[in-house]
């Protein structure tokens, strides 16, 4: 699969730190649903105006990975905007900070991509074959069934939503939210207690069979790298004769 260059070659210069940008600039930003605390490093992030529309790095690009067509070519990244692809790379500095983003259209090569549509054709049919039907799932589905996979989606949802609240405070530096870490750890184990409760289990019992696991896994109950990846409480004793 190849791609080839469809558009011009476009260049932009960069403006490097969210504080750097006027208040019109900043006000694009926020339109696009970002803010000042949605930047791991507001300081460093790089921006760069296409007529209306503001990008930035962070968020608008996607790095060139190995599986790409466009891997080890001149481009550094791709984004899709207009409903058009586009490779872009960064013009830079002695000190190897960006100062221009240059940028074109896109598009995979016609003349290469029978073997990319085919590929994609035969996976859409294995899929097909492969997935359980909707109808037959829901034949099968008993009330305690639908109850079980309640508690499971709710336990995945909340940690979902823990997740978020604990990654403001560690990634945005904002202070911990402590009702709402209190109420999603409650919401988790409300799901939890289902969960256990559908198939007799205590918490207790959970408990317990922790701390049988762990045990048999840390000598000592204390910790090591080695330890942890020898998981010697998977271990199965050896079959003798």
């Amino acid at each position: 699969m190849k791609y080839k260059q469809i558009g011009d070659l476009c260049k932009s210069p960069v403006i490097i730190g969210y504080h750097n940008l006027t208040s019109i600039q900043q006000s694009m930003v926020h339109d696009q649903g970002w803010y000042l605390g949605d930047f791991i490093a507001p300081e460093k992030e790089v921006f760069w105006e296409v007529g209306e529309f503001l990008f930035f790095q962070s968020q608008n690009l996607q790095q060139i990975q190995p599986m790409s067509a466009l891997y080890k070519t001149e481009w550094e990244y791709t984004y899709y905007e207009w409903e058009k692809n586009y490779a872009l790379r960064f013009e830079r500095d002695s000190s190897f900070k960006p100062v221009m983003a240059v940028y074109c259209e896109v598009a995979l090569d016609a003349s290469d991509n029978t073997q990319c549509l085919a590929e994609r054709s035969l996976h859409s049919e294995m899929v097909q074959a492969l997935c359980k039907s909707g109808e037959l799932i829901r034949s099968e589905l008993t009330a305690q069934d639908a109850h079980n996979l309640h508690m499971v989606m709710g336990i995945s949802g909340e940690a979902g939503e823990l997740l978020d609240c604990v990654k403001k405070a560690v990634i945005y530096r904002k202070p911990i939210d402590m009702e709402n870490l209190i109420e999603e750890l409650g919401d988790l184990e409300f799901y939890m207690e289902g969960l256990r409760q559908s198939f007799g289990i205590t918490r207790n019992q959970t408990l317990s069979h922790n701390i049988t696991k762990l045990s048999k896994r840390y000598e000592g109950l204390k910790f090591t790298n080695e330890a942890a990846q020898l998981r010697a409480d998977k271990q199965h004793e050896p079959v003798t004769a």
